[in-house]
């Protein structure tokens, strides 16, 4: 479910190299997994394709995502498979398929959105109360309540209409007009352009959105009646003040990975607060490019790499926490076994993510 977003931050990085992401240090895209049924599922975010795994030997299926769905909305909720299907209205709008499958060889249609242009939704998820989580990065907008996040419910003729708009709840406006009337994001909350975060994973009682610089985690709980959004915030220093910085200019990336637990919960591997806060101060002297495609001279390129060096060596922890998603509870946790408990080096950091096995081990790597 992370594709999508993948190429929305590489838009992102494009757009802002040349003042901000110097000397950025990001991991590697994770898999995405559900726990389902009595097994687990893992899905490469760049193939169209998943694996189920079933306890004991043997019990490791592939599955194909068929052609006319999204590779990257694959979604797993209560033993049944869901992906989307996109197509485009010559008006600019949108029209998206909701499909699920018991098994993953056989796809019905669920549901239909039909999307006005100023909205262009690029998700949708299954809650438990028959309502749908729908995200759109235009935001949906009634009166004075403005999100990324929104409920939909369906009609009989499997219509899916906007319930109920998830607030953030924030001090700051989230969106405002612009000359044209056209819904833009405010200033004041410049470092959620992209949304509430490109790291989403889901458990059996949530959904989660992450944003890895910011360390904000938001939850939507899919067993409630009248769900709403809830913040987490992984780094206590972060706070509101943050916000006017566009796409989280100055932070080093914090949260590298989150992944399901077989108990309901989320594992999260993370830099300290401190790797956030301070880690890229070691670039503050380095001239930046200012065209997206020079490459920099050599001694350039070379202050860049021994900044990103003093980053992980001044700031080389890797810790891991508990979220519950239910009561919103951060818990730490000691190093998995295997697992890193320091950085050494920025690639160390790059190369680094993790899955959790059927037998709810956590691995490192591929």
């Amino acid at each position: 479910m992370i594709l999508w977003r993948l190429i929305q931050l590489l838009a992102v990085v494009t757009i802002l190299a040349p003042v901000d992401l110097l000397g950025q240090i990001m991991p590697k895209p994770q898999q995405s997994m559900y726990w389902h049924k009595d097994g687990v599922v893992h899905q490469e975010w760049d193939k169209a394709e998943y694996t189920f795994q079933r306890p004991g030997k043997g019990g490791k299926v592939t599955h194909k995502i068929p052609d006319y769905l999204l590779p990257d909305s694959l979604d797993c909720f209560d033993g049944v498979y869901w992906a989307i299907a996109k197509r485009e209205r010559g008006d600019g709008g949108r029209i998206l398929d909701v499909f699920w499958s018991p098994s993953g060889s056989q796809w019905f249609l669920s549901a239909v959105l039909d999307a006005p242009k100023d909205s262009v939704p690029c998700r949708i998820m299954p809650l438990d109360t028959g309502l749908f989580l729908v995200e759109s990065m235009h935001g949906f907008h009634q009166g004075r309540q403005h999100s990324f996040l929104a409920t939909a419910t369906l009609s009989k003729d499997q219509k899916l209409s906007v319930k109920d708009i998830l607030e953030p709840n924030l001090k700051k406006p989230l969106f405002q007009r612009d000359r044209l009337g056209t819904w833009e994001i405010h200033p004041g909350c410049a470092a959620l352009s992209t949304g509430f975060g490109y790291l989403v994973a889901r458990s059996d009682d949530a959904i989660l959105m992450a944003d890895g610089k910011l360390g904000w985690i938001w939850l939507v709980e899919t067993r409630k009646q009248n769900p709403s959004l809830r913040l987490v915030r992984l780094y206590p220093g972060i706070d509101e003040s943050y916000l006017d910085r566009p796409f989280g200019r100055g932070l080093e990336m914090g949260i590298l990975g989150i992944q399901p637990r077989k108990n309901g919960h989320f594992l999260i591997a993370a830099r300290s607060e401190q790797a956030v806060l301070h880690g890229r101060d070691f670039e503050k002297q380095i001239e930046p490019t200012r065209n997206v495609h020079d490459p920099g001279t050599l001694a350039r390129n070379a202050s860049l790499a021994e900044g990103r060096r003093k980053s992980v060596s001044t700031y080389p922890e890797l810790e891991w926490w508990d979220l519950d998603p239910v009561g919103g509870q951060l818990t730490w946790e000691p190093t998995p076994a295997g697992l890193p408990r320091k950085f050494t080096s920025p690639g160390e950091i790059e190369s680094f993510r993790f899955r959790i096995d059927i037998n709810d081990r956590v691995l490192g790597g591929d």
